[in-house]
C-alpha cells in the first residue's frame, strides 16, 4: 500500500497517477513470478489446500492479462499527464461528487421507494394475486414431467458438481451459470428430484406474472397491465419453460426487471436505478450470454427516450454519460463473473463454440425469417385462430397508436430493432425459438395494449359509459383465463398420463440399482443418457457407475438401457454377446451382459 501521508499531499491528478503507477508496476512484477512460486500461495488461500482452478494454463492466461493491463495503465498514465490542468479540474470535480455520493444515494433511495410505494387498488391486488396463484397451479402441473435431455445434462454435468466447477466449466453452453448455481443449492437443500431441480425456474416463472404487471403498468396503464398479467399466466411456452431447468425463464425475468428500471429512470434520473440496471445486465449475461439482446434493447430504449424528450433532458451530457457507464458497468460485471470460465476454458468456449459460429450470408438471410416464423408459431400454437388474429390486430394497433396508449414517446419496438437486429447481423446467427423467450412477455404487453385500445373504441361506438368501460380489463382478463387456461391445463394433465421412454427411465434405473453387483457398470446411449444420469443420481448413484463417464473404471458386467425403436444392440456394443433382456418395459429394454 502507498503511504497515507504521500496521498494526502498529492493533488487529485497526482493521486490517480500514483495508483496507476502502483497498479502497472505491481501487475507487471507479479506476471513474471514463476508458477512454482504462485501455486503454493494460491493453495494456502483455500480450505482444502488445493486451488484446482489455478492450473498452468490458467496461470498463463493470468500472466497475459496482467501484462496487457500494465500496458493499459501505462497508457492511461501518459494520457493523464498530457491532459494537464484539465485532468486536474475534472478529477477534483469527480472527488467532490464522490464525497456527495452518500447523500445523493439516500435521496435516490427515498425517491425510488416513493415511486414503488404507490399501492394499486385493492381489487387490482386481489386480481393480481388470483392470476399469480393460477400461474403457479398451471406450472405445477409440469413439475413432475419426465426430465428432458438438456435440463438433465445441466444437472449431471454442471449443477451436481462442486461450486468451483459450476462457475468455471463451460465445455458446452448448457451451463447457464447463475441458473446452475441456483439448481446446485436447491438440490443440496431439498435432495435430487425433478421438482427440486426445477424449483428455481418454477418460482421465477410464477413471479413473471407480477413482474409483467409492473412493467406494463410503468410503460402503459393499469388495464393493460392486468391483461398482460393474464396473458403471461396462460402463455403455453412460459408455462413449459417454468418447469424446464434451463436459464431461459430467468433471462425473461431479467428482461422485465431491466425494462422496469429503465422506465423508472426515464421518470426520474436515479443512480440506484442505474446501478440496478447494470447489475441486472451482468447477472442476466452470467445466466445466458444472449442477455446482450434484451439489455442492448433496453439501453437503446433509454437512448431513444433521451432523444425524444422522455427523460426531460435537463442535463443531456450527464444522461448519456450514465447510459454509457451503465453499459460498461454491466459488461465489466459480466466479465468479472465469467473470469473463472475465461481462465479455465478460454474465450473460445464462451464466444467461439460451434453453436454461435456465424452462418454464411445466404444461410443467414434464409434462416432468420424462418426461425422468427417458427418462434411466432410456437408462441401461438395453443391458441384458437380467432384469438391469434385478434392478438395480432392488437399488436399492430399498439404499434400504430403511439402515445395514445403508451406513457413514453420512445417506441419499444424501435428500440428492439436498434438494439437487437445489428447484433444479429454482426454475429450472423438466426436464434432458435427458445432464445426469444425473453421477448414473449413484451409481445403479450403489446397485445394487451392494442386489444384494450380496440375494445375501448368498440365500446365507445356502442355508447357504453366510461365508468363501465373501466371494468372491461378485469372481465377481459377473466375471459382470457377461462377460455385459454383450459388448454395448458388439459395439456399438462395429458402429459401426466401419456407414457414415453423418458417416463420409464426412473423405473429402469431403480431396477438396475436393486440388482447391480460389485463390478457392474451402466451404459445408456443418447438421447436417453442424460435423463438416465439424473435418474441414477436420484437413486443415489454417481458418475462412477457409468462406463462412458468413468473411463478408468474396471467393469466385469455392463447394464444397458435401450429403446428398441431407436437403438440396435449390435450397434451399441458390436463386440458383445447380447442375452435376453433382464427387464422389458413398454418402451425400454434393460440388459445385463459381460463387459466386452
Amino acid at each position: 500500500m502507498m503511504p497515507p501521508a504521500l496521498l494526502r499531499r498529492a493533488s487529485c491528478r497526482g493521486r490517480l497517477a500514483l495508483w496507476l503507477t502502483f497498479a502497472a508496476l505491481g501487475g507487471l512484477l507479479f506476471s513474471f513470478l514463476p508458477y512454482s512460486v504462485v501455486k503454493p500461495l494460491g493453495d494456502a488461500l483455500v480450505p482444502d489446500g488445493s486451488l484446482d482452478l489455478l492450473t498452468p494454463q490458467a496461470f498463463s492466461h493470468i500472466q497475459t492479462l496482467l501484462r496487457e493491463g500494465a500496458l493499459l495503465w501505462g497508457a492511461a498514465l501518459l494520457a493523464l499527464w498530457s491532459a494537464g490542468e484539465r485532468a486536474e479540474a475534472a478529477l477534483c470535480g469527480l472527488r467532490r461528487r464522490r464525497e456527495a455520493l452518500p447523500a445523493r444515494l439516500r435521496a435516490d433511495a427515498r425517491a425510488l421507494l416513493g415511486l414503488l410505494r404507490r399501492r394499486p387498488h385493492p381489487a387490482t391486488l386481489w386480481l393480481l394475486a388470483f392470476l399469480t396463484l393460477t400461474a403457479a397451479w398451471l406450472r405445477a402441473l409440469w413439475l413432475d414431467a419426465p426430465m428432458q435431455y438438456d435440463e438433465a445434462y445441466t444437472y449431471a454435468a454442471f449443477a451436481s458438481r462442486p461450486l468451483r466447477y459450476v462457475v468455471s466449466d463451460y465445455h458446452l453452453p448448457n451451463n447457464h451459470i447463475f441458473h446452475s448455481l441456483l439448481v446446485h443449492f436447491s438440490a443440496a437443500l431439498f435432495g435430487v428430484h425433478p421438482w427440486s431441480v426445477r424449483l428455481p425456474v418454477f418460482l421465477t416463472g410464477v413471479l413473471l406474472v407480477p413482474l409483467g404487471y409492473l412493467t406494463a403498468r410503468l410503460l402503459y396503464d393499469r388495464p393493460t397491465a392486468i391483461l398482460t398479467a393474464a396473458l403471461i399466466t396462460v402463455s403455453h411456452p412460459l408455462i413449459l419453460y417454468a418447469a424446464n431447468a434451463r436459464g431461459y425463464t430467468l433471462l425473461t425475468a431479467f428482461t422485465l426487471l431491466a425494462l422496469s428500471l429503465a422506465a423508472l429512470i426515464l421518470r426520474r434520473d436515479n443512480l440506484l436505478a442505474w446501478a440496478g440496471l447494470s447489475l441486472v445486465g451482468a447477472l442476466g449475461a452470467w445466466t445466458l450470454p444472449v442477455m446482450l439482446y434484451p439489455f442492448s434493447m433496453t439501453l437503446a430504449w433509454l437512448g431513444l427516450g433521451w432523444l425524444l424528450g422522455d427523460a426531460g433532458r435537463p442535463r443531456p451530457r450527464a444522461f448519456l454519460l450514465k447510459l454509457l457507464l451503465c453499459g460498461a458497468g454491466a459488461a465489466l460485471g459480466a466479465g468479472a463473473l465469467y473470469t473463472p470460465v475465461l481462465l479455465t476454458s478460454g474465450w473460445e468456449a464462451l464466444a467461439g463454440n460451434r453453436w454461435v459460429s456465424p452462418l454464411s450470408w445466404p444461410d443467414f438471410w434464409e434462416n432468420l425469417p424462418l426461425r422468427l416464423g417458427n418462434t411466432w408459431q410456437e408462441w401461438h400454437a395453443q391458441w384458437p385462430s380467432p384469438l391469434v388474429w385478434l392478438g395480432n390486430a392488437g399488436v399492430a394497433a399498439a404499434m400504430l397508436a403511439g402515445r395514445r396508449v403508451r406513457r413514453f414517446a420512445a417506441p419499444l419496438w424501435g428500440a428492439a430493432l436498434l438494439g437487437i437486429f445489428p447484433f444479429l447481423v454482426i454475429q450472423r446467427v438466426a436464434p432458435i425459438p427458445k432464445v426469444w423467450l425473453f421477448f414473449l412477455p413484451i409481445w403479450w404487453m403489446w397485445t394487451a395494449a392494442g386489444m384494450r385500445l380496440l375494445l375501448g373504441k368498440a365500446l365507445r361506438l356502442l355508447g357504453v359509459q366510461q365508468s363501465q368501460r373501466r371494468l372491461v380489463p378485469a372481465f377481459l382478463a377473466g375471459a382470457v383465463l377461462l377460455g385459454v387456461a383450459a388448454i395448458p391445463w388439459e395439456t399438462g394433465i395429458r402429459s401426466r398420463t401419456t407414457r414415453s421412454p423418458l417416463d420409464e427411465i426412473p423405473q429402469a434405473a431403480a431396477y438396475i440399482q436393486a440388482h447391480r453387483q460389485a463390478g457392474d457398470g451402466v451404459l445408456v446411449p443418447d438421447p436417453l443418457s442424460a435423463p438416465a444420469w439424473f435418474a441414477f443420481a436420484e437413486q443415489g448413484a454417481g458418475r462412477e457407475v457409468f462406463v462412458d463417464r468413468n473411463p478408468e473404471g474396471d467393469f466385469s458386467h455392463v447394464w444397458v438401457i435401450l429403446n428398441p425403436k431407436q437403438h440396435r444392440p449390435e450397434r451399441v456394443l458390436p463386440q458383445a454377446e447380447w442375452p435376453a433382456p433382464a427387464l422389458r418395459l413398454p418402451h425400454l429394454d434393460v440388459y445385463r451382459l459381460e463387459a466386452p
